[in-house]
């Protein structure tokens, strides 16, 4: 599970030029790896050209990120481009928890910098995905994200059955071992994992079906397509304010989740935890900084000396967002 002090620079550009995090796993590793042989843990691929085709909507709207110092720099290098990174829009009290307390915990030690984004979303859930990006950047989250954290169950009933016919075909066209022959008959999951561990599969054969799989789950994505723009955008449009139905999907949630790309930074929030640093230059009496961060005006930059007010912040602008796309 990643935690905002980890969302630097995710996510993709179609020329395939990317930074690359560290803590990511090869394509060819991840999807193959299906957890304990569940169907559920199948990945689903978030990237911003699939989705262009297979849900030709575009939202935008204001969004948070919290980063770190560096991670902030390269945040707003990135404006106005096809890289993707995590935000969100909100954060609930959940018990035991308060607003931003869980908004910062473990997060200002490494510098927890809240950057305001007008950005377009590819994706909104109301809980944390578990999102994870490979080692190329592009972000990728679980089928089981859709079914239960994002509230797709229903919706989309008969895409698992889809899925399991999609990675059916790409066994029988590259797969030559008799046990996940056997194997796939009772048990796809389970089969395309031991179809994926094949060592006799070369760098060429394993491209080629990551290719497959690719087009494989456009297609499937396609067939839902109607139902899949309900389920990537209805947070947006019904759930952002709405706790006692976020409540529903996942009650324990502190913050949603939304992938976003084509942003812009509004401004950028210093929290309590980072305001005493030696900042240069001086303070407005409204909180702005008479100071320079490289691609950003001082009028952008916003100290806070009470989390809590940036917490009030945040609700606000996400309460008249919302009230914008009621």
């Amino acid at each position: 599970m990643l935690r905002f002090k980890e969302f630097l620079i995710e996510e993709e550009e179609e020329d395939g030029e990317v930074d690359k995090p560290i803590w990511t796993t090869s394509l060819s590793t991840m999807l193959f790896d299906l957890k304990s042989g569940d169907i559920r843990t199948l990945k689903i691929p978030i990237h911003s050209a699939i989705l262009k085709r297979v849900i030709p909507t575009k939202v935008r709207t204001t969004v948070f990120h919290v980063t770190e110092y560096t991670g902030m720099e390269k945040v707003i290098k990135m404006q106005g481009g096809k890289k993707s990174i995590s935000a969100f829009t909100h954060n609930e009290r959940t018990k035991g928890v308060g607003g931003t307390a869980g908004l910062f915990a473990g997060v200002a030690g490494d510098g927890g910098y809240v950057v305001e984004l007008k950005a377009d979303v590819l994706l909104a859930s109301p809980a944390d995905l578990f999102s994870t990006p490979d080692k190329s950047g592009r972000r990728w989250i679980f089928w089981e994200s859709l079914i239960t954290q994002m509230g797709g169950d229903k919706k989309l009933r008969g895409m698992e059955k889809d899925l399991e016919k999609m990675l059916k075909g790409i066994i029988k066209e590259y797969n030559e071992e008799d046990d996940v022959k056997k194997l796939v008959k009772t048990n796809v999951a389970a089969a395309w994992m031991k179809f994926g561990q094949d060592p006799n599969l070369s760098g060429f054969w394993k491209r080629e079906i990551i290719k497959k799989y690719m087009d494989g789950m456009e297609a499937v994505m396609k067939k839902y397509s109607a139902k899949l723009k309900d389920v990537f955008y209805g947070h947006l449009f019904g759930t952002v304010l709405d706790p006692k139905r976020s409540a529903q999907i996942s009650p324990n949630a502190t913050w949603d989740e939304l992938i976003v790309n084509n942003f812009e930074v509004i401004k950028v929030h210093i929290p309590e935890d980072l305001s005493d640093e030696d900042w240069e230059g001086a303070v407005r009496p409204d909180g702005t900084v008479v100071t320079a961060i490289d691609g950003l005006p001082d009028n952008k930059i916003q100290l806070w000396t009470d989390n809590s007010k940036l917490e009030a912040y945040i609700k606000k602008v996400s309460a008249t967002e919302f009230s914008k796309r009621k």
